[in-house]
């Protein structure tokens, strides 16, 4: 956590920097009527494995005082916008979300297969959005991806619009996701609705799949003559981690007392509490800071 005292002009973003490639989610606050010149009075962390992290407690010197809580979370299993912090004014509670893996295949099958190999073809009479799509016929087999790196997400997505004709349940068409060693089957496609385009949508929390050379896989070498198969924008998205924070009003000095964050489930926490001063305006007291 950093803060500074704004100038009358201030850069519109700030960046993180760190060494190693991990997931992160971040947030700006400003505010008004703090003390000048000494706006951090106490402050306290406390780190945890929980669902319901506890925020500690700080002890303010002056009257008046904002309680500032602020949580980091390993985890990305939130109720967005809802810290969970009882009594107070909720700031932010979000998460990172990146996009790992994603091909609509307007330019070729460089994703796949370590650069291109494959007998699947494009399609540019049956797409679902832009001008290609992937196409299986009784010609193909195996769509591969490259090497995709979930090795950093607690959990991530897997997205992808489909469109069958003729397949039926017992062709043994698969999506199969990659252990490390063999190719898992994980959803069969077939037995579904003809010749309209299907959404597809799942998350792997699985920790065999959370791998830096994970792979997705879609399985026709089964497809019969006349049989058809078409994918389109398959994405791979993540959300690694998670943060969040709330505040409230302390009248009087002393103990801001403790309070609770709350997550969908347990995960690593790092909780973070500040305590912020007011300005003591000379003529009229203390005044009233405001996020």
């Amino acid at each position: 956590v950093w803060w500074k005292l704004a100038e009358s002009s201030e850069s519109s973003s700030h960046q993180f920097t760190w060494s190693g490639s991990q997931q992160a989610y971040g947030w700006m606050m400003r505010f008004t009527g703090h003390d000048p010149s000494n706006p951090i009075t106490a402050w306290s962390d406390y780190g945890q494995y929980s669902s319901t992290p506890l925020s500690p407690s700080v002890t303010t010197t002056v009257s008046n005082s904002l309680i500032l809580r602020l949580g980091a979370f390993k985890g990305g299993d939130i109720t967005e916008d809802n810290p969970g912090l009882s009594d107070h004014i909720a700031i932010t509670m979000d998460k990172s979300t990146g996009v790992i893996f994603q091909d609509d295949f307007e330019t070729g099958f460089d994703k796949w297969t370590d650069g291109g190999s494959t007998d699947w073809s494009r399609s540019n009479s049956t797409v679902y959005s832009g001008n290609y799509s992937a196409w299986c016929d009784r010609w193909g087999n195996d769509l591969i991806s490259d090497n995709i790196d979930t090795s950093s997400y607690n959990s991530f997505n897997i997205e992808f619009w489909y469109r069958i004709d003729d397949i039926d349940n017992n062709d043994n068409i698969y999506l199969q996701l990659f252990n490390g060693s063999s190719y898992v089957n994980y959803y069969e496609i077939g037995n579904d609705q003809e010749d309209t385009w299907l959404y597809f949508q799942t998350t792997i929390t699985d920790s065999q799949y959370r791998r830096s050379n994970f792979r997705i896989k879609f399985e026709g070498s089964s497809i019969d003559n006349k049989e058809n198969l078409w994918i389109d924008d398959v994405a791979v998205t993540g959300s690694g981690v998670s943060g969040g924070a709330g505040y409230i009003k302390q009248a009087l000095i002393g103990s801001s007392g403790t309070s609770n964050f709350s997550l969908g489930s347990a995960s690593e926490a790092k909780t973070i509490t500040v305590a912020i001063a007011p300005e003591n305006d000379t003529d009229y007291g203390y005044g009233v800071i405001r996020p």
